[in-house]
């Protein structure tokens, strides 16, 4: 049943988009139905799947300690950032049910990607990238798995959204998130810091193509352990956690030349389209200064991520800048010039491949 229904939301997204935007086939209210469909039927098939593995078994056993707690107790016996604690705790009220339970989280982090798509595209076209989404294999594990730092992703989208289309940077709308960010998931204070930096100072791409190679010799040579060295960083309490031996062992692997590959072929792919954008004009001045921008942000996060390759569970600071890849792209179908549906189709066919081939979309098929 979940394949049959899968196949009928998809040749309704296909039969959308054959249409121009604006038009009677592709137009808000289409895409808003398809949209309400593909949430709901994510949300209606999480108890076909077998979930209860991995981080999420962690985080549902809270909700069993703290359900007869107290707030303040429920955020000491949680030992995670405030905010994620609070949220387990009314979800601990409300249920004891690992189903409800993940319903629940997984509908925030839906809500809150896509409000962040909104405010980088628009309701007449959101669909195609939240489609590009849902066939990326890492999308599932960061709202099955580390749902913590999903619901980071997810708002650390909004941020960029935030500031996509502004000049200035709105500063109160930008600190909230921000602030509620960095109290689900800490690590995401670095990351907002790296993209507030590309949006102040405007930096040019060029220099952070250098940067991203030299942290690609650091990271493929190894030479980027040498971190470890500097007192400061080696005497923080994450650094000794992530780099000791032990976890290092269970981990099994630093500096990953896999990641490398695949963090490598994205960024070619999005500079190659780039360099065509630019020499055939498919793109407006504004919005392929807005592409470039998302590429750039892409570039300075990876880079991170090349730098302190050496510790433990890395691809978690590669995720920042990897769950980017399908924004990028749907943003260049989006936005391309002459608006080509057979292109926009290609795309949309491609993503499902990748889907298929993944594994990521065996979520609907069970």
């Amino acid at each position: 049943m979940g394949t049959l229904i899968f196949i009928v939301i998809f040749t309704c997204i296909v039969i959308m988009h054959i249409g121009k935007p604006n038009s009677i086939l592709n137009n808000k209210y289409t895409n808003v139905v398809i949209l309400v469909f593909l949430f709901i039927f994510f949300i209606t098939r999480i108890p076909f799947n077998d979930l209860y593995k991995f981080d999420l078994v962690v985080y549902y056993n809270n909700i069993l300690k703290i359900q007869y707690s107290g707030i303040k107790d429920a955020i000491n016996i949680s030992d995670w950032e405030p905010i994620f604690s609070v949220i387990q705790y009314y979800i601990s009220k409300l249920t004891n049910d690992f189903d409800i339970y993940l319903i629940i989280m997984s509908t925030l982090y839906l809500i809150i990607l896509i409000i962040a798509l909104n405010s980088i595209f628009t309701i007449n076209n959101i669909v195609l990238p939240f489609f590009l989404f849902i066939n990326f294999s890492f999308f599932y594990a960061y709202i099955f798995n580390g749902v913590r730092q999903g619901i980071t992703l997810s708002l650390i989208i909004l941020i960029i959204g935030l500031i996509l289309k502004k000049e200035k940077i709105p500063i109160f709308r930008v600190l909230v998130v921000s602030i509620l960010s960095f109290f689900i998931h800490s690590t995401s204070i670095a990351i907002i810091a790296t993209i507030l930096f590309v949006k102040k100072t405007n930096i040019n791409n060029k220099k952070l193509i250098m940067f991203w190679l030299f942290a690609s010799i650091i990271y493929i040579t190894d030479i980027n352990k040498i971190l470890l060295k500097i007192p400061y960083l080696s005497n923080l309490s994450i650094m000794k956690e992530y780099s000791s031996q032990d976890v290092l062992l269970f981990y099994g692997s630093q500096n990953s030349i896999m990641f490398w590959i695949f963090s490598a072929f994205f960024l070619v792919c999005f500079l190659f389209s780039v360099f065509l954008c630019e020499k055939n004009k498919f793109m407006d001045g504004q919005i392929l200064e807005r592409y470039k921008f998302l590429i750039k942000i892409y570039i300075s996060i990876n880079s991170l991520f090349l730098i302190f390759g050496f510790i433990a569970f890395s691809n978690r600071i590669a995720i920042y800048s990897w769950y980017l890849i399908p924004l990028i792209f749907g943003f260049l179908f989006v936005n391309i010039k002459p608006r080509n549906q057979l292109f926009v189709l290609f795309g949309i066919f491609i993503a499902l491949i990748i889907g298929v081939l993944t594994g990521a979309l065996n979520f609907f098929f069970v």
